[in-house]
């Protein structure tokens, strides 16, 4: 059961400030978590990690560290809402690609409730919400920190009737400043959609510029243009280039590598049109930024399988990519000097290994449902890490509190 509360077309923002400690438990969520939230937890970047779990029906978000353990069961989840507020989490919660530079935990609730919401790692304290999706479900995908006065939103519907109500136009950038909870401005992105609609998706900071992959699906998802990066000069808020990915589509999710000198996309394919059909539009391509030319481009056929949108880099020249396999998952360990991949784990079905995190030591961190852990992951190696507590909810994604401006060693 969906337990978020849509809000009402043209709310803008919701500030509060109680700790989660005082929320209240929803009886119709099946959220198995603790009557009251847990809490936050201390810790440096590295020793601190947001965890969503859900089952897709509801979610709990806890915090980690790096050797899989447990520090906070429950800081939030789509059984608790604060009082006098609107909006509770739905079953469609992730985080930021990048984590935000200061530090705090910000939350994307996408479809229907298009809610950000901002919270204090340390005390569990929710500092905001702010609906994104005035007028229709512009299901936000993902949320870029650049100053503390300045994020950006992507917006991947597209508002067929757009003009009720301010920034209802969706299929775009919102801008807006996380200071003050609240919507600033647009970036227009219609014109890179070909025939078919932009739907931006994930974003990473990289010399003063943002990357932003295009989707580009029609409204039925079975109809695609080949996939696409759009370049934002942060300082401007304007396309300033273009990054095309020839042949592949679906290309939604990208990684950047620690020297920042490298860029890899995913693109899925259609996945409403399986097998040879997908197979053929799917694959994993890193580009040189400086030249912005191909490095190199493993298609789904080399990697026996299409491509999740799990994706990240362990070192400058070691990729970690997600595998859809038979019987399941496959965490695929790509060389990006030869192009030469090994499987590094076989999930024993699919969509049960989420979306990696990337950039403390050499490894990475792997959520797996099935053996609800995480999975500590370089280029040679995957090993399961201690059972997670706290809940049956199975973890689907994690990621850095924090900002990863340098790689320490891993223990």
């Amino acid at each position: 059961m969906n337990c978020g509360i849509r809000l009402s077309p043209g709310t803008f923002r919701i500030s509060f400030g109680p700790t989660l400690a005082a929320l209240a438990l929803l009886g119709a969520c099946n959220v198995d978590a603790p009557q009251s939230s847990t809490g936050g937890s201390r810790g440096d970047t590295c020793e601190r990690f947001a965890l969503v779990r859900s089952d897709y029906q509801s979610t709990q978000v806890s915090l980690v560290n790096d050797g899989g353990a447990v520090t906070s069961a429950s800081i939030v989840s789509s059984g608790t809402r604060a009082p006098g507020a609107t909006s509770a989490l739905s079953s469609d919660v992730v985080l930021p690609h990048d984590p935000p530079a200061s530090g705090a935990l910000v939350l994307i609730d996408r479809y229907p409730n298009g809610i950000v919401t901002w919270l204090d790692a340390e005390s569990g304290a929710v500092e905001g919400q702010l609906n994104v999706t005035p007028g229709f479900g512009s299901n936000p995908h993902d949320y870029l920190e650049i100053t503390p006065n300045k994020a950006y939103v992507t917006r991947f519907e597209t508002n067929r009737a757009p003009g009720r109500v301010p920034f209802d136009e969706g299929g775009d950038i919102l801008v807006i400043d996380p200071s003050q909870r609240s919507l600033s401005k647009r970036i227009e992105l219609s014109a890179y959609g070909g025939a078919v609609d932009p739907r931006p998706d994930r974003m990473t900071l990289a010399n003063g510029r943002a990357y932003v992959t295009l989707s580009r699906l029609d409204a039925s998802f079975e109809r695609a243009e080949d996939g696409l990066v759009v370049v934002i000069d942060v300082d401007s808020d304007r396309v300033v280039d273009t990054l095309p990915i020839p042949g592949l589509k679906n290309c939604t999710n990208l990684a950047l590598s620690p020297d920042a000198r490298s860029l890899a996309v995913t693109c899925s394919g259609i996945f409403k049109v399986p097998g040879p059909a997908q197979v053929a539009t799917s694959g994993v391509v890193v580009m040189d930024l400086e030249s912005k030319t191909e490095r190199v481009r493993a298609t789904a056929s080399m990697l026996g399988g299409a491509v999740a949108s799990s994706i990240g880099f362990a070192t400058n020249d070691a990729l970690i990519v997600v595998v859809f396999g038979d019987p399941g998952d496959k965490l695929t360990s790509i060389d990006v000097g030869t192009g030469r991949a090994t499987t590094l784990h076989t999930a024993p079905a699919s969509f049960t290994l989420g979306e990696i995190a990337c950039g403390c030591g050499d490894r990475c961190l792997v959520p797996s449902a099935e053996e609800a852990s995480l999975l500590a992951v370089d280029a040679t190696s995957a090993r399961p890490l201690a059972p997670l507590e706290g809940s049956s909810l199975p973890p689907r994604s994690v990621g850095a509190i924090g900002p990863m401006t340098a790689r320490s060693s891993a223990p």
